[in-house]
């Protein structure tokens, strides 16, 4: 039996559980920089779980201006919006931001990192992982309006922090698991997950003896 991981396996609805902000950043600042680069009205799950987080939390009460959005695609596994906000301190002084969250893999490349830093994120994104949780990293960077091509940046960004996902699994799939291994049939999980966090959701369910092998 080939069985999809996701609304399969699991509930198929994700839940924000860690926020890891980088550097002085609060949690709730690395929240609110994530919501820039999620859509609000999106049906995708990762975007509907940061703001059901940032409206439990009561962050970013004043979203910014959308100036323009380069939407997530499997080639560039990542999504950013450029938006304008204005000083939080009620100046009518303006800046222009890009935001971008997606897969650690390809954001954390993207930002400044020391390589201490770099292999902390790394370190942190593995151990998340192997919790079961879906990742992605979030960054950032101030732009100048006048000079801006329009196209979307790909380098010089400050790393906000990373966001731990969770989708429970559903009750009951252990014991069919175990279940199907008894009468002799062979079980697979399919998922486009990272192999670390697949790994970890096989093993939460008994997949091979609690020794999952992953392809």
């Amino acid at each position: 039996i080939c069985s999809d991981k996701t609304g399969t396996i699991t509930e198929g609805r994700l839940h924000l559980t860690h926020v890891v902000p980088v550097g002085e950043l609060s949690e709730e600042q690395a929240l609110s920089l994530a919501a820039v680069a999620a859509r609000r009205d999106s049906n995708d799950p990762l975007d509907t779980a940061i703001w059901r987080e940032v409206e439990r939390r009561g962050v970013l009460r004043r979203p910014p201006e959308v100036i323009e959005t380069f939407p997530f695609t499997e080639d560039t596994r990542r999504e950013t919006a450029i938006v304008r906000e204005h000083d939080r301190g009620g100046s009518p002084e303006e800046r222009v931001i890009a935001v971008t969250k997606g897969s650690p893999e390809v954001i954390v490349p993207m930002a400044q990192l020391e390589g201490r830093e770099r292999q902390a994120c790394t370190d942190r994104v593995a151990d998340l992982a192997a919790e079961g949780h879906k990742i992605i990293a979030c960054a950032w960077r101030r732009l100048d309006r006048d000079s801006w091509t329009g196209t979307e940046p790909e380098h010089g960004y400050r790393l906000a922090g990373l966001l731990a996902f969770e989708d429970p699994v559903r009750e009951g799939v252990a014991h069919a698991i175990d279940a199907c291994r008894q009468a002799g049939i062979h079980t697979i999980m399919v998922t486009g997950d990272h192999p670390i966090t697949a790994r970890g959701v096989a093993r939460e369910v008994c997949f091979g003896d609690d020794a999952p092998v992953v392809i």
